[in-house]
């Protein structure tokens, strides 16, 4: 991520390599006007609650355009959501395991395991929800994998 600067005196927008040039686009939104840390809080990646608020809000969502809200349909959600919380808590604690050299490769197994079983689960629910993921065509030609 690149933090660009306002300075409201020379009315120019900076990064770390000088003046910038053209529009200023910060996801999806030309700035114009704002202050440097207007810009840096809309630059910043969504929190994990706010990822979680919006797979839970994208999941209600498809639900009420299909019709579907019934209370064991509100419950199957929050099952949902709760192996949403357990996978982000393996995820993390892999990350540590990775990042501080962890050596029992036995309890590393079981975690990538289990993370294998909740994400399994996961995907039950979603296919009982009758949510599934749209399939996006794949260019097809010579193109390299690093393309992906």
């Amino acid at each position: 991520m690149t933090l660009l600067y306002y300075t409201p005196g020379s009315k120019k927008w900076k990064n770390s390599k000088g003046t910038v040039t053209g529009r200023v686009i910060v996801r999806g939104k030309t700035i114009k006007n704002m202050k440097s840390q207007e810009v840096m809080e809309m630059a910043r990646p969504p929190s994990k609650e706010t990822k979680r608020d919006r797979t839970q809000e994208s999941i209600v969502n498809a639900l009420r355009k299909n019709d579907l809200t019934e209370n064991f349909i509100a419950d199957k959600v929050e099952e949902y959501m709760s192996f949403y919380d357990d996978l982000l808590y393996i995820n993390d604690a892999l990350t540590d395991m990775k990042s501080s050299g962890y050596e029992d490769i036995k309890k590393y197994t079981e975690a990538t395991g289990e993370k294998r079983r909740i994400s399994g689960e996961m995907r039950k629910i979603l296919e009982f929800l009758g949510l599934k993921p749209t399939v996006v065509p794949l260019p097809m030609g010579g193109g390299s994998d690093e393309e992906l």
